[in-house]
């Protein structure tokens, strides 16, 4: 078992789904965990055929140790989340400014299914992140497969929403070991929580006396396997760039949040 370093270069424009207000659909403007697995296990599941539901979910395992992944301009160096005087920032960027300078917006309507014809008032403002970016993080490996398919082959995947219409294309640039990067990313070889680097790159479970200093996001888990997605779960979590202080250390890493190990 060994970690990797994910690069991937953006090709296309993407929208990560974050909220809806009103008539804008916004988009997040770093890559969760869980978007990338689902990603990878869609990719990986295309490629090789693989229909039955006990494979898929013995896959889906495989690609689930992975964090969030960040924009970077030269492939190497992430803009790292963090929060100054509350304000939030990806490298020197706050997300106000990120989003001015790399964020633009479609204007899009929903189509009526069988006459193809728009529906009345159903106009919306479509965001997205413009192809300027690479897109890092790390993954645990323990699969050989899995490891061939992402080191030999190159893959490309679809991020976000409306990939049919030339959104979501990334093309992973880059595959190396990345054991000497585990504590930035506040990882321990093992996948459990190292807090030498107090400010997370990855979500944190909430539990109560918990001092940190940053955010709360209530996150929620669905399940994608009927044709409306099921709330299956909701819980508090420390929001990406946040600094933890005390702090017990079971914690373990799945698809981008820390998960409190009570066991």
């Amino acid at each position: 078992m060994c970690w990797y370093k994910l690069i991937f270069k953006q090709k296309q424009p993407i929208h990560i789904g974050k909220f809806e207000w009103g008539v804008v659909s916004e988009t997040e403007i770093f890559i969760p965990g869980w978007t990338m697995w689902g990603a990878l296990v869609n990719a990986y599941i295309k490629k090789n055929k693989i229909n039955d539901i006990n494979k898929i979910e013995e896959i889906q395992r495989y690609f689930e140790t992975i964090t969030n992944f960040f924009p970077s301009f030269d492939g190497e160096n992430i803009l790292e989340p963090k929060y100054k005087k509350g304000n939030f920032y990806l490298g020197d960027y706050s997300e106000e400014k990120f989003r001015y300078e790399y964020v633009r917006a479609d204007f899009k309507t929903s189509i009526e299914p069988i006459s193809r014809k728009a529906k009345d008032e159903h106009l919306y403002e479509f965001e997205y992140i413009i192809p300027k970016f690479y897109w890092i993080g790390l993954i645990k490996i323990e699969n050989e497969e899995i490891k061939k398919f992402l080191k030999d082959e190159n893959p490309e995947i679809f991020i976000g929403g409306d990939s049919k219409y030339g959104y979501g294309l990334l093309e992973l640039e880059n595959f190396k070991e990345a054991k000497i990067d585990l504590k930035n990313w506040n990882l321990n070889d093992d996948g459990k929580l190292n807090v030498d680097n107090k400010t997370l790159r990855n979500f944190l479970e909430f539990k109560k006396d918990l001092k940190f200093e940053g955010e709360l996001k209530l996150l929620g888990e669905f399940n994608f396997n009927q044709s409306i997605p099921v709330l299956t779960n909701a819980k508090y979590f420390l929001n990406i760039g946040s600094k933890i202080n005390d702090l017990d250390l079971n914690y373990f890493l799945k698809k981008g949040k820390f998960i409190k190990n009570d066991v």
